[in-house]
């Protein structure tokens, strides 16, 4: 729920109480809680490092009013807070100008300059690919049937078709959701077996919502359900922005021609970004598998409506193109130990408050 909703559903509960003459009741919890873990995403994160990010997968580390998440980038086309960042692609071909990578301890972000301000996504599609786990990936993505890499690079695949649509998927082979709900507790309708390595093919990222469960009572069975978590959302993130949406993935600004993304660290696999660590071989390993690394490499490829490529980062831009793995940017970032936070009061504040108020 967006913090607006929350505030909406806070109150609407606390109305139930008065309506039903209960003695009262209190809001949990008061400020957000990084340490917090949730069942569904227990097992893809180091217990021993929750307190040192803010993981925006896991619902109950952000029950709270106050939040704490600095927020370094706000996804609202503004550039201001870029500064002193270097592009870690430059181009005078293509609708792209720059690619700038940086992040905090909830997101990585990703900003995109389009060099026109007549909103170049409604005719070009940027389709992000990133190198996360150096031992693994894909040296292609089979929907974008005319680029190739040189060797296996791709193990995360992000495709932006519009404002309404985008999505982030994951190396069938890297797909922590299947090999723990299918292959390992078979949970799922279908049998899951091991997948080939370096198939070309990319699952949709999901997290289970419920595991199967019969009533006692009636005998009911209630089937095990999932939701798509790597659906990206359009909007924009800066509370002081008017329209703000505290759920927003992505935005674009129509009149600089600026696209900021927004992603949470667990999208990417990553136990711990503070420590750099991310899950290992699970086909091999399981759950526990994990391994350090040193950087995320990252590509783009840029279609037309038609499928059409327009330009790559790094590479030509054109089509038949074999992309070479070692003139891809790669991001590299300091591990932490202190985690920077900042104070904010949500949306839902001010709605409780009114509701408090009104009471009487």
């Amino acid at each position: 729920h967006t913090e607006q909703e929350q505030g909406v559903l806070l109150s609407s509960l606390y109305e139930d109480i008065l309506q039903e003459g209960m003695m009262g009741g209190l809001i949990f919890t008061w400020q957000d809680e990084w340490f917090k873990r949730t069942w569904n995403t227990l097992e893809l994160d180091n217990s021993d490092r929750r307190p040192f990010w803010s993981n925006a997968q896991t619902n109950e580390q952000h029950f709270g009013l106050l939040r704490f998440d600095r927020l370094l980038i706000k996804t609202d086309g503004q550039i201001e807070e870029w500064d002193g960042i270097t592009p870690m692609y430059e181009s005078d071909n293509g609708p792209i100008s720059e690619l700038y990578t940086t992040h905090d301890e909830k997101y990585l972000y990703i900003r995109m300059d389009g060099k026109v301000s007549n909103n170049w996504l409604e005719t070009n599609k940027p389709q992000l690919v990133f190198d996360v786990a150096p031992e693994q990936g894909n040296d292609r993505v089979n929907e974008i049937e005319t680029i190739s890499f040189s060797e296996p690079f791709a193990d995360f695949w992000l495709e932006i078709q519009s404002t309404k649509e985008a999505k982030m998927k994951v190396d069938v082979l890297y797909d922590v959701f299947t090999y723990q709900y299918g292959f390992e507790l078979k949970m799922l309708d279908s049998e899951v077996r091991k997948p080939l390595s370096n198939s070309g093919v990319f699952n949709e990222i999901s997290l289970p919502l419920s595991k199967e469960l019969t009533r006692p009572d009636t005998g009911e069975v209630l089937p095990f359900n999932s939701y798509e978590t790597g659906q990206m959302r359009f909007g924009n993130s800066n509370p002081d922005s008017a329209d703000y949406d505290s759920l927003a993935d992505y935005y674009i600004d129509d009149t600089t021609g600026v696209m900021e993304i927004r992603i949470p660290w667990l999208l990417l696999n990553f136990k711990d970004p503070s420590s750099k660590e991310i899950f290992g071989d699970i086909y091999s390993d399981g759950m526990t598998s994990q391994q350090i690394i040193e950087d995320i490499g990252i590509a783009l490829v840029m279609t037309d409506n038609n499928g059409k490529v327009t330009q790559t980062f790094p590479g030509s831009g054109n089509d038949r193109q074999k992309i070479s793995v070692e003139e891809v940017s790669r991001y590299k970032w300091e591990p932490w130990e202190l985690p920077f936070s900042s104070e904010r009061i949500k949306k839902s504040y001010n709605i409780i408050q009114e509701t408090f108020n009104n009471t009487p």
